[in-house]
Formats: structure tokens, C-alpha cells, sequence
């Protein structure tokens, strides 16, 4: 019995020894071109239909050296639908450094009627006579089955999911437009000025001024009023919206004039003309110490671009108001050029009313103060 059993571990061993041997044999004797694997799959569902294409991985590199082999391995590849239409495609191959065995196969529609259905199977069909880098073939053809994804089905979830996120963004909307509301804390208006063609507006500021019900206007601003409450969409705002002996502030954009140097920019003083100044009259000069601190400190005046700024002229008085010409004739300099945009609002200066007799002094050394009567005749 000892004998038997130290025969049957002694066969068992040398099964063992020779299994890999027998096995690295058969491989070598089958060494073949095989595809490895493959996506999609063989029998997978629901491939994507846009850029329909299958990655092949096989055993062997696939980078044909030769123009004919690449012709011939590309008539290699066919891709056909369930009625055995035939789908044309390109052949790609991985770059030579990289030495795999990946091919793609992509379908190319766009020069031709043919379209990719969804919810249809399709097959791709590798033609036996297909050669690897070195020359060896595959030997046999072998089919992957696959079919594209419903696209019915998708859209429809596609579109349940679109439904859930506009109705969650106008829940948002609504709310977060209530906050500002409240957070603001201010009544104001939109004025609209200057009547212009619809073409020249884009269509959101066309669909804000079809809401409020007016015709397109080139300008838009917004106004803090007090009596915002009492205006109405389409009111009319006028010139007679003052009088006679207000005090304003006149907001405009000031007239441009291009690039200018510091002494038209910021009124720099100009050199000498005389005991050689040289061509340098008008120039800068000198902008800071040299050793200390050795840079240009921020905030020196230089030469640059002179005007186009908001500009506001405080404290102007209005000193005739024509309803008729919707008009209003201010003293004092008006910001911009002629027929600029400005904005007129009542002035943040505070007016002290004069009372009678206010220029007559109290101090009986100054001649108002001696003659009082003779102080308030000269005064009127």
C-alpha cells in the first residue's frame, strides 16, 4: 500500500511539472490572432447612438506598416444593422510607440442618408483574412452583436428631469426675487428716453418694455423718488416736474479728448523757454527720488486718456421752466457735449431761507450796524 500511494503522488507531481509546459505548447501552437475583448460587448444593450463606434483589444499589435494591408484590414471591419444594411465606417489605430492591439471602428454617417436608429441591434462582422503588425491573421470570423439605446424611452426621462429643474428654478426665482424686494427697502421708477427702432434692441430688453406695455426706448435708468408710489406704468414724466428757483444736480459724461499730456490733463506748469530748456516744455519732469524710495508712488499725475467720465455739477438753479417746449433753462455749465444724456435731480445741498435783516450786522463799528436803514436800502 506504501508503494501504491508514493506511485500516485509520484504521478501526481510530474502532472504538475508538465501541465505548464503542455499549456505554454498549446498557446504557442495556437498563437494565433485573437480579440481579447471588446466594447461594447457582444449581446450589450443600450449603446449610445451619437458617434456609434467598438473598441476592439486584441492579443497582438495592430499598426500595419503597409498602405494595402490598412485598405484591406478596413474592408475587414462591416458593420450592418437587423436588415443587413451595411453601415459605413472608419478604422482607427493606436499611435506605433504605444505597441497594442486597439482598433476602433466608428461609423461615418455624416456624408451619407444612412442614420443610427436607437432600440435597434446592430452586428459587427471581422473578417477572418484581418492581419496583425507582424503578419498574422485572425483565421476565423467572428460577429459582436449589440444593440443602441431607446431613445424615446431616454428623452422622456430626459425631459421629466428638465420639468423638475425649471419648476425648481422658478420656485427659487419667485422666492429670492420677494427677498430683494424686502431686502431693498425703496420705491423707485424706470424712466425710458428716446424712442428708437425695434432692431436695435435685443430681445430681452424688448420683452422687459412689452411687459410694461411701451414702445422701445434707447435709454433706461432707474430713479429714487419719493412719490414712486403714485406713478403708473406709461405716466409721463415732464419738465414742469420743477419750477422756477430749484437748485439741481446735473449728471453727465464728460466730452472726450483722447490721449493729452499733464499740462492740458492736470494743469502740470510749463518749463522755460529760455538758457536752453530744450524741446522738453510741456513734458512731465521729474517724478519721484531716485535712491529713496526709487519708484513712482501711486498717485502721480501722468499723461493718459483725458474725459468720457461721469461728471456732476452740484447746486445749479433752474431759472425758467417751459411746459410747452418741455424745457428747462439751468445756470451754470452743463456736463458732456452737445446733445449728451444727463440726468437732473434736486440737489443734496441744504438751502438756508435768508431772513429780513440778516445782512444787518449787530456790531455797531460796521456802517450796517451804524445805519441800519441805510444797510437795507442798499440791499434792495
Amino acid at each position: 500500500m506504501k508503494r501504491i500511494g508514493a506511485l500516485i503522488c509520484l504521478i501526481i507531481i510530474t502532472m504538475c511539472m508538465f501541465a505548464p509546459a503542455s499549456f505554454a505548447a498549446s498557446e504557442s501552437a495556437d498563437g494565433g490572432l485573437k480579440i481579447e475583448s471588446s466594447t461594447p460587448e457582444d449581446k450589450a444593450k443600450g449603446v449610445s447612438v451619437e458617434n456609434l463606434s467598438v473598441k476592439l483589444y486584441f492579443s497582438k499589435e495592430m499598426v500595419p506598416e503597409s498602405k494595402a494591408i490598412r485598405e484591406s484590414n478596413t474592408k475587414a471591419f462591416k458593420l450592418t444593422d437587423k436588415k443587413g444594411k451595411k453601415i459605413p465606417v472608419k478604422v482607427y489605430y493606436s499611435h506605433k510607440e504605444q505597441k497594442d492591439g486597439l482598433v476602433m471602428v466608428v461609423s461615418d454617417t455624416i456624408d451619407s442618408d444612412i442614420k443610427i436608429e436607437g432600440n435597434t441591434q446592430y452586428k459587427l462582422t471581422i473578417d477572418e483574412d484581418l492581419q496583425a503588425t507582424d503578419g498574422t491573421k485572425l483565421g476565423k470570423t467572428q460577429t459582436i452583436s449589440f444593440k443602441t439605446l431607446d431613445q424615446a424611452k431616454s428623452s422622456r426621462v430626459y425631459t421629466i428631469m428638465m420639468v423638475v429643474m425649471i419648476v425648481g428654478m422658478i420656485f427659487f426665482t419667485s422666492r429670492s426675487a420677494k427677498k430683494a424686494a424686502e431686502k431693498e427697502g425703496y420705491e423707485a421708477v424706470q424712466l425710458g428716453f428716446e424712442d428708437v427702432a425695434e432692431r436695435k434692441l435685443t430681445k430681452p430688453e424688448m420683452g422687459h418694455l412689452n411687459k410694461a406695455g411701451v414702445s422701445p426706448k434707447k435709454h433706461l435708468r432707474e430713479f429714487n423718488l419719493e412719490n414712486a408710489a403714485e406713478l403708473n406704468i406709461g405716466d409721463l414724466v415732464k419738465a414742469d416736474t420743477f419750477k422756477a428757483g430749484d437748485f439741481v444736480d446735473v449728471t453727465g459724461v464728460s466730452k472726450g479728448h483722447g490721449y493729452q499730456g499733464v499740462v492740458k490733463r492736470h494743469g502740470a506748469a510749463v518749463k522755460r523757454n529760455t538758457h536752453g530748456g530744450g524741446p522738453v516744455h510741456r513734458h512731465q519732469g521729474s517724478l519721484g527720488a531716485g535712491t529713496t524710495p526709487g519708484r513712482i508712488m501711486k498717485g502721480r499725475d501722468g499723461a493718459g486718456h483725458m474725459g468720457v467720465e461721469q461728471v456732476t455739477v452740484q447746486n445749479l438753479e433752474i431759472v425758467k421752466v417751459d411746459p410747452e417746449l418741455n424745457m428747462l433753462v439751468v445756470c451754470g455749465a452743463i456736463p458732456g457735449p452737445k446733445g449728451g444724456l444727463v440726468t437732473i435731480k434736486s440737489t443734496v445741498k441744504v438751502h438756508k431761507v435768508k431772513q429780513a435783516g440778516a445782512d444787518i450786522s449787530k456790531n455797531p463799528q460796521k456802517a450796517s450796524g451804524r445805519n441800519p436803514q441805510k444797510a437795507s436800502a442798499r440791499n434792495k
